[in-house]
């Protein structure tokens, strides 16, 4: 798409639905942070300043803003209106009417808003619901309650609404349940045909040639005949004419890349890149570009038995990576606060400290591409949770129509980073199950809810990425033995709480 308005740039106002005042507000944001600068709550960070803000989660609250339109600007006649991030549950409506609802903070919304713009001035409206009492319509209609063990409330209705489950309370922040654009809002066009999507695989690798598939992914309007270019840094190495429907289909190349520099991870080589531009063309005209960098390495998750257990190590470009590094949570506690200069300042700090992974924790967020475009220029590895932490879950249809949106998108926006190694169903969840006391909290509907957590950590993720990106190891859940339903010191990963619950020097660690 191509934007043609930054309505984030807007006079937004907001306010509590239950008053008629407007005050002003920022695009991205959060109500909690609108509310600081307009001076109508302290510091949230201060003192216990948390237990005043309680209030705010309970609430309705409406932000609004008016742009100018003028149609005869452009060529196309099709215009899309596009919020990257909403939080979480909101209703949006342009010129009164009603567009959308949206559920789940971390999928883009989009909508084509041809027939809904006027000439002049248009309003455009986005009323967020409280999300507790959204989750707490759903958490009642269970005749039980699911373990979720940081959701600092009586009532634990995080497990059912996809949001970050920190701002639920943790045990290193605050509850500060937040509602808020927390992303960029769009104006955008599309010509007659665009690229949705591409993906680049290493399908051989020798060290004299590297084959890769360049998977492009085109829709259109009007069925028809649309040129393809591949450029491999600004060398072009594909002229192709292919022919599309008006829904989405994958076009699939290959290119050849000789005597490939391959991407290593720091302290093992250089994170060698490769910038690919593909152009779709009618004609002569181009119609859309697509930009990828991405560098060119395998990566195997190796399960090798031993005397002791199996292994559980990463292997990148043939060679065994002996990991240092850390977890991440949230830069910014109110993500949408969050700077490109954060993210130079993590990954500088761990690069000082020779780390060469980061695992992108499930209890936060999805990181801005910022981050994982830095990783993959200092070699630095991501493990990449998907965004589940500490509890159980649902999955029900409409739960899983709103994850399956969740999964393909993000699996979509990050397989082409060569830093990101490994996907991780979860945090501690089968853990907290058989260890945490859960099952005897859940009494006769552990059954009911373990299968829950089987569909959707062994079947339902698993299922997307052998769709999407299968090259990639998938782990079901951290920690995990990979052999049994125990967590063990022998086999898998393991979160080694000991030393902290017991006061021990760490260099226990060295005994395991």
């Amino acid at each position: 798409m191509k934007q043609i308005l930054n309505l984030s740039e807007c006079n937004w106002r907001f306010r509590n639905v239950a008053n008629k005042t407007w005050h002003n507000a920022t695009v991205p944001g959060c109500v909690h942070t609108d509310l600081y600068r307009n001076r109508m709550i302290p510091d949230p960070f201060f003192a216990l300043n948390e237990k005043k803000m309680q209030w705010i989660e309970n609430e309705d609250w409406e932000y609004r803003c008016e742009f100018e339109f003028e149609p005869e600007r452009y060529s196309q006649e099709s215009f899309n209106l596009l919020f990257k991030g909403l939080d979480t549950y909101a209703e949006v409506i342009l010129n009164g009417q009603h567009l959308f609802d949206a559920d789940n903070m971390f999928v883009p919304w989009e909508y084509d808003v041809s027939d809904i713009l006027h000439q002049g001035t248009n309003e455009l409206a986005v009323l967020l619901r409280s999300p507790f009492r959204k989750g707490l319509e759903k958490y009642t209609q269970l005749p039980y309650q699911l373990p979720a063990n940081n959701d600092e409330h009586q009532y634990r209705v995080s497990p059912f609404t996809r949001k970050a489950p920190y701002m639920y309370g943790w045990d290193w922040g605050p509850r500060l349940l937040t509602s808020g654009i927390w992303k960029d809002v769009v104006l955008a066009v599309r010509d007659e045909a665009w690229i949705d999507d591409v993906n680049i695989n290493t399908l051989s690798l020798e060290p004299s040639q590297a084959v890769l598939s360049v998977d492009t992914a085109i829709s259109s309007t009007e069925p028809g005949q649309y040129r393809v270019q591949v450029f491999i840094d600004n060398e072009q190495a594909l002229d192709l004419t292919t022919s599309t429907g008006r829904e989405e289909s994958i076009h699939t190349f290959r290119v050849k890349i000789r005597n490939p520099k391959l991407w290593w991870p720091r302290g093992f080589g250089d994170p060698n890149l490769y910038s690919f531009r593909i152009v779709l063309l009618k004609e002569e005209k181009t119609l859309d570009e697509y930009l990828v960098d991405t560098g060119i390495r395998t990566v195997d998750l190796v399960r090798e038995s031993g005397k002791v257990g199996s292994s559980f190590k990463m292997r990148v470009n043939g060679k065994d990576i002996f990991i240092r590094g850390a977890n991440i949570i949230p830069v910014d506690y109110f993500v949408s606060s969050v700077k490109n200069s954060d993210y130079d300042e993590l990954t500088d700090n761990a690069v000082a400290v020779n780390m060469n992974m980061l695992r992108a924790w499930g209890g936060g967020v999805y990181e801005d591409d910022y981050f994982y475009r830095l990783c993959d220029r200092k070699g630095l590895l991501v493990w990449q949770d998907f965004m589940f932490a500490c509890g159980m879950y649902p999955s029900d249809d409409a739960y899983l129509a709103s994850l399956d949106m969740e999964i393909r998108h993000q699996v979509r926006r990050l397989r082409n980073h060569p830093s990101v190694v490994l996907w991780c169903g979860n945090n501690e969840v089968l853990e907290g199950y058989h260890t945490w006391g859960w099952k005897d909290d859940l009494g006769a509907h552990a059954g009911e809810a373990y299968s829950s957590y089987n569909k959707v950590f062994n079947e339902f993720i698993p299922g997307i990425l052998h769709e999407l990106d299968p090259s990639r190891p998938y782990w079901p859940t951290s920690p995990y033995s990979g052999d049994t339903n125990i967590i063990s010191l022998e086999s898998g990963d393991f979160h080694y709480w000991d030393i902290v619950k017991q006061i021990l020097p760490i260099t226990v660690y060295k005994d395991n």
